[in-house]
């Protein structure tokens, strides 16, 4: 029932490879008969892929998924050092929201890095917090379409943990 030297179940290994899946995809890849047949075709059995796929539904369903999945995924190994010149026309406080989602886990660091790239093309030194909340919430509704904008400022805000642990 165990793989190798780290001691844990086979099970587990398929969901922390596809939690890495999943992480960098803006789709359900569960739902793709493409990656069970590839799960089958590197020698996991079909009684540890199902317990895997079991384990995200629990999660999906307890409301957990994007945190459970960022507690899986490595995270960087390098600290995002800014630029006074990037910092010239951007809000303290929007890029400290974006790298609080980041840290998080809501925003991939590929992700959060482009959003800045973005963000920094604007004067957003005027930016106020219901502008910066409402940017946040509209970029993680569109990263988790299962989740409202309002769900997502929720969140955001540690107002509503039904949808996070």
């Amino acid at each position: 029932m165990t793989e190798g030297r780290n001691l844990s179940p086979v099970w587990w290994d398929i969901v922390k490879l596809l939690a890495e899946l999943i992480a960098g995809s803006d789709e359900d890849i569960l739902g793709d008969d493409e990656v069970y047949q590839y799960l089958l075709s590197c020698d996991y059995r079909e009684k540890d892929i199902n317990r895997a796929y079991q384990w995200f539904h629990q999660v999906s369903r307890s409301g957990t998924l994007s945190e459970s999945i960022a507690m899986l995924v490595p995270s960087s190994d390098h600290t995002r050092i800014t630029n006074p010149i990037e910092m010239a026309y951007m809000s303290p406080d929007l890029w400290h929201q974006i790298d609080k989602a980041r840290q998080r886990g809501f925003l991939s660091d590929d992700f959060a890095e482009r959003l800045l790239e973005g963000v920094r093309t604007i004067d957003t030194r005027d930016w106020d917090e219901v502008d910066i909340s409402h940017l946040l919430g509209e970029v993680m509704a569109m990263s988790f379409p299962s989740y409202t904008v309002n769900q997502c400022l929720e969140i955001l805000s540690g107002a509503h943990q039904d949808f996070y642990c």
